[in-house]
């Protein structure tokens, strides 16, 4: 895969990441539109990596990093917002475990065992 390609979508999921954790700190509230471009971010991520084996650990940080910083506002969310931070978590969580094992976001077909 081209370098160019992965270092334009390393800085798209960190301008996605960066607007979506701002909108949590600040607004105490999560942005779903900015949630949705996230997730098209790192559906082309999952697609893009698939098999290259130099991941580049920026875009794993930064995907780390939105996990984590969700999770520390959650006390400062309202009810609401708690469930739909749980979904995203959740999103975030699974999309960082299929690059990690090579896999991208259509490969996985629920309910039949993975081999690897």
């Amino acid at each position: 895969m081209d370098t160019y390609d992965i270092d334009f979508l390393a800085e798209q999921l960190k301008r996605e990441v960066t607007s979506l954790v701002l909108s949590v700190q600040v607004e105490k509230k999560l942005d779903q539109n900015c949630y949705l471009r996230l997730i098209d971010v790192l559906k082309n991520i999952t697609v893009t990596l698939k098999d290259v084996e130099c991941v580049p650990k920026l875009i794993l940080l930064n995907i780390h990093v939105a996990i984590n910083s969700i999770i520390n506002e959650r006390p400062y969310l309202s009810e609401g917002e708690v469930i739909f931070l749980e979904t995203v978590v959740s999103t975030f969580n699974k999309y960082f475990y299929y690059i990690l094992t090579n896999e991208t976001y259509d490969e996985r077909v629920p309910g039949v065992p993975r081999i690897f």
